[in-house]
């Protein structure tokens, strides 16, 4: 009987706990975070200016603020509209050595291909 008391291990089981999160997925946390803030950012200014469109449609306005207003607005609306496609590549790069490192590499095997071809040729 002591012998088979002996043989039965508890079973630890090593389960993270919610507060104990690994640093990468601590890392995957916040760049979503700041991603989300920064899409919300980037967006809400649209939202502004369709508002502003609405309210201000009926003002009669003069050649010259027309032409500031729809440029401003173009500009807002271009600039907004690539910050918000390029804006995870920035959070990756700037928040995760990991992305970081990988980037690096494949720009290096990148240029070692491309010099390679051309004292090939």
């Amino acid at each position: 009987m002591k012998s088979i008391r002996q043989r039965i291990h508890p079973t630890i089981t090593l389960e993270p706990e919610p507060h104990n999160l690994r640093k990468r997925d601590r890392d995957m946390l916040r760049m979503l975070l700041v991603e989300l803030v920064g899409y919300i950012l980037t967006t809400i200014p649209n939202t502004v200016i369709q508002i502003y469109k609405s309210a201000a449609a009926n003002v009669v306005k003069t050649k010259d603020r027309l032409a500031i207003e729809n440029f401003t607005i173009y500009l807002a609306q271009i600039f907004l509209l690539y910050l918000t496609n390029t804006l995870s590549f920035w959070v990756f790069l700037s928040a995760s050595q990991t992305y970081r490192t990988e980037l690096k590499n494949m720009l290096i095997r990148w240029y070692r291909f491309i010099t390679r071809q051309r004292i090939n040729q």
